[in-house]
């Protein structure tokens, strides 16, 4: 996140706890006014219409920057284990009610020391308001479960150091590797499996009426899918490197970017208005998230009918060039094997 970025936000400074007692209700407030400010900060930057890609990153570098506060403070064993992001997190993806999944990776040297300092850490976590997702696990376990639950598996692929041990953190990466677990062929089938699944649940229909913005065919769960199946194959942090590689066109790539931006300022708008994590267009927030992004009655259509036909427009887009990716994924994996 560049400084340039975080000043036009006006992002806070995290608290400074030098003075007061870390498990003190002053504690607790000082985080609590931190998060709210910062989110009003973003919210208003929103409605400013700022890139919803810089929005979503400032959330994670906001909740970065009070993650390694709070860990100073506790004063965890910086040799011994490490806060890493995983999961949306880990991929920078914050939105104003999405979860905080946390690993935290400890040596196995310390395991009771780290585990007692990092207990009172978690809980006012959940104190301050968060929601959040974590495990404790070992490079061990996690090479262990990650190797039994492709789930586990797929938020290790996307995991950063938040702060603490870098050697721990990059020890737990080759572990977890794709010459250790899940090969290609695997990772590839096991994933589309889950796509079908979910596909199944939502009728394979694009044009739910209250559609789920994430679980929906046209999803952000398929850009997500191929996202991951680049990471895993190809060692590729972006999708763009795939049309260096001939995998598929600029024109597809900024197809499938645009349509996600959209589909981003639409998820961080009904989060905002439910005031939670929601990520389904019921009909009871369609209207609301239209006029919060700025839609208007006209004469040929509604601000809610305009809203619904781009995001029906957005997730075709979105379906049809995962699509076409998986079926190039397919045929260079499988071939390949």
């Amino acid at each position: 996140m560049s400084d340039r970025i975080i000043q036009q936000l006006q992002l806070p400074a995290p608290p400074d706890f030098s003075s007061v007692d870390i498990q003190s209700p002053e504690a607790l407030l000082a985080c609590k006014h931190y998060l709210q400010q910062g989110q009003d900060s973003i919210t208003d930057a929103f409605n400013r219409r700022t890139s919803i890609r810089h929005l979503i990153r400032a959330r994670s570098h906001h909740v970065d920057q009070l993650m390694i506060a709070l860990w100073q403070s506790f004063q965890v064993d910086d040799e011994h284990s490490a806060m890493v992001a995983v999961g949306g997190y880990g991929r920078h993806e914050l939105h104003p009610g999405s979860d905080i999944d946390l690993l935290f990776l400890i040596d196995e040297s310390n395991i009771d020391a780290t585990l007692n300092s990092l207990q009172p850490l978690i809980t006012l976590l959940w104190d301050i308001g968060l929601k959040i997702g974590h495990s404790v696990r070992t490079i061990q376990e996690c090479f262990q479960q990650a190797n039994e639950d492709i789930t586990i598996a797929t938020n290790l692929i996307e995991s950063r150091l938040i702060t603490g041990q870098p050697l721990l953190f990059n020890n737990m990466r080759q572990a977890t590797g794709p010459d250790k677990i899940w090969p290609a062929r695997n990772f590839y089938e096991a994933k589309v499996a889950e796509q079908k699944a979910r596909y199944r649940k939502y009728k394979g229909t694009s044009f739910e009426l209250e559609p789920n913005l994430k679980g929906n065919p046209g999803g952000l769960r398929d850009i997500q899918l191929v996202g991951w199946i680049a990471k895993r194959y190809f060692s590729s942090e972006s999708l763009h490197d795939l049309t260096n590689a001939g995998i598929f066109t600029l024109k597809e790539y900024r197809a499938l970017m645009s349509s996600q931006l959209f589909l981003w300022r639409v998820r961080f708008a009904l989060h905002v208005i439910t005031e939670r994590g929601e990520d389904r267009l019921l009909f009871q927030h369609q209207k609301k998230v239209a006029e919060f992004l700025g839609f208007q009655d006209k004469q040929e259509a509604l601000a809610v009918e305009q809203l619904m036909q781009k995001y029906f427009r957005a997730a075709s887009r979105i379906r049809n060039v995962t699509e076409l990716l998986l079926q190039v994924f397919e045929e260079v994996i499988l071939d390949n094997d």
